[in-house]
C-alpha cells in the first residue's frame, strides 16, 4: 500500500483519507469516534488533536524503529517502544494543552482519555513502521489517515446533530441510529 518507491505522494493520501479509511473500512477507534462525535465543535477539536498525535506519533515510530532499533537489531522490541513512546506523545501534548490553553481543556477535557484509547493511532503508527520506506511516505499517510479520520468524524457530527432534532422510534434513539448511520456512511464512502 505505501511501500513502493513510485507511489504518488497524491494517491497514498487520498487512499488513506477516502478509501482506506481508519473508521469505515478498518473499523478503528470507534469508541472515541462515537464518543466525539455527539457535537460539531468537540468532533473538531479531537479531529485537530489527532491530526497532530497521529502524525507526529507515526513519525516518532518510523524513525525509532529505523534509526534505532533495526540498526541494533532489536526490531521484536517496536511494539513496546512504540507504546512507550505514544504515552510520553499523550502526557507531552495533555501537559502542553493544560498550561498553554487551560480553557479549553477545562471546556473539552475529554481529547486525551479519547486519544489514549484511539486504536487508530497505534494502528498507523505500526502501519507505518511496516509499510514505509522512507519518513516522506510515512508523513503522508499518517497525515491522510488522520484527515480521514477528522473528515468523517466532523461530517458525522454533524449528521448526528440533525440526528437529534429528527423523529426516529423510541427503539432506534441514541447509539441505535448512530451505528445505522455509520453503516450507511460506510457504505456512501466504499463507492471510492
Amino acid at each position: 500500500m505505501i511501500t513502493g518507491v513510485d507511489d504518488s505522494v497524491l494517491v497514498v493520501f487520498i487512499s488513506a483519507v477516502l478509501v482506506n479509511n481508519l473508521v469505515l473500512e478498518w473499523q478503528l477507534a470507534l469508541s472515541p469516534f462515537l464518543a466525539g462525535s455527539r457535537r460539531i465543535d468537540v468532533a473538531m477539536g479531537l479531529a485537530l488533536t489527532s491530526l497532530v498525535v497521529m502524525t507526529t506519533g507515526a513519525l516518532i515510530g518510523f524513525a525509532l524503529h529505523h534509526f534505532l532499533l533495526v540498526p541494533l537489531a532489536l526490531t521484536w522490541m517496536s511494539l513496546i517502544l512504540v507504546l512507550f513512546s505514544l504515552v510520553v506523545l499523550m502526557q507531552l501534548t495533555a501537559g502542553l494543552i493544560k498550561s498553554r490553553w487551560p480553557g479549553i481543556d477545562q471546556k473539552y477535557g475529554v481529547f486525551l482519555p479519547l486519544l489514549m484509547l484511539n486504536s487508530s493511532i497505534l494502528a498507523v503508527v505500526l502501519i507505518t513502521i511496516e509499510k514505509a520506506e522512507a519518513a516522506g511516505m510515512a508523513f503522508v499517510f499518517s497525515l491522510g489517515s488522520a484527515t480521514g479520520f477528522g473528515l468523517v468524524l466532523v461530517l458525522f457530527a454533524g449528521l448526528r446533530e440533525r440526528l437529534e432534532r429528527t423523529v426516529v422510534p423510541k427503539t432506534f434513539k441514541g447509539i441505535p441510529i448512530s451505528l445505522i448511520t455509520l453503516g450507511l456512511f460506510s457504505i456512501a464512502f466504499s463507492g471510492f
